[in-house]
């Protein structure tokens, strides 16, 4: 989502299914969004089922951002995810923009109920922005765990060998003797 876009939705669009909205500039626990969604199994009228719109406001200008569907393997769906933009900048030179979500189930079953008419799936559906252009912040933490992990090996792999060399120099002083 760092700049380009799949349409536009001018005010003469109407937006329809929208299931919620993630502000940017919220705080990092406030860019999840969890919602059940609808969905069908494609026709051909609806080959990617049933379309879903999130409001991403706040954007940061000049910002890479990703937007991430999480849902259990439990409720086997596809997903296809495209960016909308509206027609302009708001006043702190935020952006906002459209996520339109499309749905199918994804799944045969003997159940002809479920397969008539298909439950929602529950998701999450994640705004993060990327740091420095190339981590995203939900990972942050991990880095730094990461390092810390790195250092400690590090230090520890450092004295384990002094350990191993004091002792194999001892051995090697009393067979000399």
């Amino acid at each position: 989502m760092d700049g380009w876009t799949d349409g536009w939705i001018g005010e003469e669009e109407e937006i329809v299914a929208g299931v919620g909205q993630l502000d940017a500039s919220a705080a990092s626990e406030k860019l999840l969004l969890r919602v059940g969604l609808p969905r069908a199994f494609p026709t051909v009228d609806t080959p990617r089922g049933i379309d879903s719109w999130v409001h991403l406001k706040n954007l940061k200008q000049g910002a890479r951002y990703e937007a991430r569907v999480c849902w259990a393997a439990t409720a086997p769906s596809d997903f296809w995810l495209s960016v909308h933009s509206t027609s302009g900048r708001n006043e702190d030179g935020s952006s906002e923009l459209y996520l339109k979500i499309s749905a199918i189930a994804a799944y045969y079953t003997t159940n002809a109920t479920l397969m008539k008419t298909p439950e929602p799936v529950l998701v999450d559906i994640i705004l993060d922005e990327f740091l420095l252009g190339a981590l995203p912040r939900s990972l942050l933490n991990v880095g730094f765990f990461i390092v810390l992990m790195a250092s400690v090996a590090w230090y520890l792999g450092i004295q384990i060998v002094k350990w191993i060399d004091a002792i194999a120099t001892k051995e090697s002083k009393t067979k000399v003797t």
